[in-house]
């Protein structure tokens, strides 16, 4: 879905601070690679597939968007006090 249309991180980021909700902590999705590739790899049967890397980098970038978006609200709230 990603390759049909633009993820706007910053709407993303506006509807979990309005609904009280808090980004996670994308540590494991960062660290296991492999075992991610592995599980990804074991999905059989679907056609137009992309690779691994492909999926992962696309991922990859929406979540630093977001992480981006946790560290200047972040900060916002820190100068505010």
């Amino acid at each position: 879905m990603s390759f049909i249309t633009k993820i706007n991180t910053d709407k993303l980021y506006e509807i979990w601070s309005e609904t009280g909700r808090e980004l996670g902590n994308f540590e494991v999705y960062k660290t296991q690679v492999t075992e991610l590739n592995e599980a990804y790899n074991k999905m059989k049967g679907i056609r137009n597939k992309p690779d691994f890397i492909e999926v992962y980098q696309r991922v990859r970038d929406i979540i630093c968007g977001l992480e981006l978006q946790k560290e200047k609200a972040i900060s916002n709230k820190e100068k505010s006090r």
